[in-house]
């Protein structure tokens, strides 16, 4: 007999991706549009780097909540049903977009013309994809947290 949940899952999970391919895509296309009409884009790359640095600042004071508080009961029930692995890699991948992002809005500042429009739209796009994936571990362990709690 097919299980037919574990179909269903393997369905939502393309459905998903297919869905934040059509949003990034859609963020690259309407970001390069709009820019045009922007006299100086660089304030809004300036943006994106204080945004993206400020988010890397968050998760790294997490990561280091995360490992002082590694003799807990809590943690250590994570730590063996291997979510806390998961948990660390899904918050080092979300800062390590983050930090790509810093340093493609700094290379705006290099460039000019429709090449800086480019960049900044790749940069714009990337923000949204590493937002929806930051999201995406969270929600994750939102459940996990919750499924913990009950016993």
């Amino acid at each position: 007999m097919i299980n037919k949940t574990k179909y269903m899952t393997l369905l939502g999970t393309l459905i998903t991706g297919l869905l934040r391919v059509i949003a990034v895509c859609s963020a690259f296309y309407f970001a390069f549009i709009g820019l045009q009409d922007f006299g100086d884009i660089r304030i809004t790359a300036t943006t994106l780097i204080a945004l993206s640095g400020t988010l890397t600042g968050f998760i790294m004071t997490s990561l280091s909540m995360l490992v002082s508080t590694a003799d807990r009961p809590f943690m250590i029930n994570l730590r063996q049903t291997g979510h806390f692995q998961n948990l660390v890699n899904h918050l080092l991948g979300s800062a390590g977009m983050w930090v790509f992002v810093i340093c493609l809005s700094f290379s705006v500042h290099l460039t000019n013309g429709s090449t800086q429009q480019i960049i900044l739209s790749f940069s714009m796009a990337m923000m949204l994809y590493s937002l929806m994936y930051f999201l995406s571990a969270m929600h994750k362990f939102r459940l996990i947290i919750i499924q913990l709690a009950r016993g």
